[in-house]
């Protein structure tokens, strides 16, 4: 997917590192041009120094072919109108701003706007308002390096054992969905075709479970 993110604050970055990860195209849109340290050294999308709300800003930032749009502030105000620009302007499918104050959430559905709190605004729930795809993520430690997530098990993983795709101190297999129904595994627990996984995985070797699921 195509994504631009406005505001570069602690959600937006968090959000945007997740998709770029993700190997989503992402551009991130901020004014000030030290918000975009938030996103570390490893990022490798496209930054943008500009006001979010600004037509030409979100021309240059390719909106017009953006499947979402993500108004990421810490100012409602602002949210409110980039996401108006974004969704009426520019017509992007998918149009997702961040409200603080919960008395402000009604004039966003009013226009259309899908919503987002700080409350429950944790950027692994962001990611999933916008993925429909074989992962769900439960929670993103950044500073730890951890994630949980939900995910389909690849074809590899048929008549394995939980010991065996499990490794320790790198992926746990928490819980396994089956038929309908959800159990914890023991580590002879073997895994059988359309069985899902909770697992807690570190990020720096995510690749090396990618054979086994769906990530």
């Amino acid at each position: 997917m195509y994504v631009v993110i406005v505001g570069c604050g602690e959600i937006g970055s968090a959000v945007a590192r997740l998709l770029a990860r993700d190997k989503h195209n992402i551009v991130v849109v901020d004014n000030d041009l030290k918000a975009f340290q938030h996103l570390g050294p490893t990022f490798n999308g496209i930054t943008i120094l500009g006001n979010g709300i600004d037509l030409d800003v979100q021309r240059k930032s390719g909106v017009e072919e953006a499947d979402v749009f993500m108004a990421l502030t810490g100012n409602d105000a602002t949210n409110l109108m980039a996401a108006q620009v974004a969704g009426k302007m520019y017509h992007v499918p998918k149009v997702i701003a961040r409200v603080a104050d919960s008395e402000n959430e009604a004039l966003y559905k009013h226009f259309g706007i899908q919503t987002t709190s700080p409350a429950r605004g944790e950027a692994a729930e962001i990611r999933n308002l916008i993925i429909d795809g074989p992962l769900y993520c439960y929670l993103s430690l950044e500073r730890e390096r951890l994630e949980m997530v939900r995910a389909k098990i690849k074809a590899k993983a048929v008549g394995k054992t939980v010991a065996t795709i499990s490794s320790s101190g790198q992926m746990a297999i928490s819980l396994v969905f089956r038929d309908s129904r959800a159990f914890i595994p023991a580590l002879d627990t073997t895994l059988q075709e359309n069985d899902e996984v909770v697992v807690v995985l570190t990020l720096d070797h995510i690749n090396k479970h990618r054979k086994w699921l769906e990530i």
